[in-house]
């Protein structure tokens, strides 16, 4: 993994490949501590599954959904379904990658002058339109491996393809970013949007990362806050009777800019996280983390 060091000059744009969001990074600094979009006690959540007792219809709804499969396990059955071969290997600077997901496989091949490597899969991002994966790295980093799925073409493609440092003010040309540098890190960049309530645990003195999640993919929990609450005080209602008190956000009474700055929180496709005191119903400006 190539460290991050903070300039004074270096910015960088990003665009990511096939479908990921374009963001401009300059010198943004690693997450120190237990950042999460949560800043409840983790004992007050109670889980996806929690919800099942009252709502499965609308569970079934969410756990199929891209929301819920945000990030997946990878997993034969995943590959049988939604993968298609790799036909030729991608060269990239130099070096061969070809995605091995047959059955029994799940790993990517590296091959170049100092021979062959086998990255293993371990999970899947997205799967609307582009499938993206994550191997891990040494200190806690999960990366983004460098092939990715197109679901739409059923082809395989260059994640990083179209990632470019640039260095304004500066003649010297544009630099691609190699998939092992810090943009792709899963626990530096795309973790928000993917698992719910994410702990990063970044430790500054050994550069380290102990990261944590409760759920793969957005829960329901992410939209309506802690629901340990609300499920103690349903448990104790009468059958047919409205709740004395949700103890949880309903979405239902939510304004329309509510209702956007709670997407914002990922839709914005921000680089830089909400700080960890956000609630759903909050506005997202006043919680936008700002790079310094």
């Amino acid at each position: 993994m190539i460290q991050h060091k903070t300039t004074n000059r270096l910015a960088a744009s990003l665009v990511l490949a096939a479908g990921l969001s374009c963001f401009s990074i300059s010198a943004v600094p690693r997450l120190s501590g237990a950042e999460t979009n949560m800043s409840a006690d983790a004992q007050s959540f109670a889980g996806s599954q929690s919800c099942r007792e009252c709502h499965e219809r609308f569970y079934q709804l969410w756990s199929t959904s891209f929301h819920g499969l945000a990030m997946q396990p990878y997993s034969d059955a995943l590959a049988k379904e939604k993968l298609a071969p790799q036909k030729e290997d991608l060269v990239i600077d130099g070096i061969r990658y070809r995605a091995e997901v047959g059955e029994g496989q799940g790993w990517v091949l590296e091959t170049g002058p100092e021979g062959t490597k086998k990255f293993p899969i371990a999970h899947a991002l997205g799967g609307k339109n582009v499938f993206y994966f994550l191997t891990p790295l040494e200190k806690g980093r999960l990366q983004t491996l460098p092939v990715a799925y197109d679901v739409k073409k059923g082809e395989w493609l260059n994640m990083a393809a179209s990632g470019i440092r640039h260095f304004p003010g500066e003649r010297r040309p544009e630099e691609p970013f190699n998939w092992k540098e810090w943009p792709y890190t899963f626990n530096t960049a795309c973790y928000g949007c993917h698992v719910s309530q994410l702990s990063s645990n970044y430790d500054p003195q050994t550069d380290t990362y102990h990261t944590t999640w409760a759920e793969p993919g957005i829960n329901c929990e992410t939209c309506h806050g802690p629901s340990a609450a609300h499920n103690a005080i349903a448990r104790v209602t009468p059958k047919g009777q409205p709740l004395p008190d949700l103890k949880i956000i309903s979405t239902k009474t939510m304004t329309r800019d509510q209702r956007n700055d709670l997407c914002a929180s990922c839709h914005a496709k921000a680089t830089a996280p909400l700080i960890s005191n956000y609630t759903p119903g909050d506005r997202f400006f006043d919680h936008l983390r700002i790079p310094s």
